[in-house]
């Protein structure tokens, strides 16, 4: 049996709005990092519109689908990059 030995977390910021977070995606692409919006919801993807099955709107899921940063923050991501990320998105948490 061969041991996987990553742990593999997700890092993410939950905004208070989209425009907060569009503009926190912005901010951190000026200082050269890449972010993303991490969750969509199922029932407003292309996916779920052709597989769903759901019968009402799920708000909370589009509330937070609107709302979170996913951070490039990953295993083999060295220390040094890590407070490069984290110290970016304080900077930018502060100015928006």
């Amino acid at each position: 049996m061969k041991l996987n030995n990553q742990v593999a977390h997700i890092f993410a910021i939950k905004a208070p709005n989209r425009n907060a977070r569009d503009g926190f995606i912005h901010e951190m692409a000026l200082q050269g990092i890449t972010t993303a919006s991490h969750y969509e919801d199922l029932a407003n993807s292309a996916a779920g519109m052709k597989f769903g099955r759901s019968m009402k709107a799920c708000k909370n899921s589009v509330n937070l689908s609107e709302r979170i940063v996913r951070l490039p923050i990953y295993v083999e991501l060295k220390e040094l990059g890590v407070k490069t990320v984290v110290n970016a998105a304080i900077s930018v948490i502060r100015k928006i």
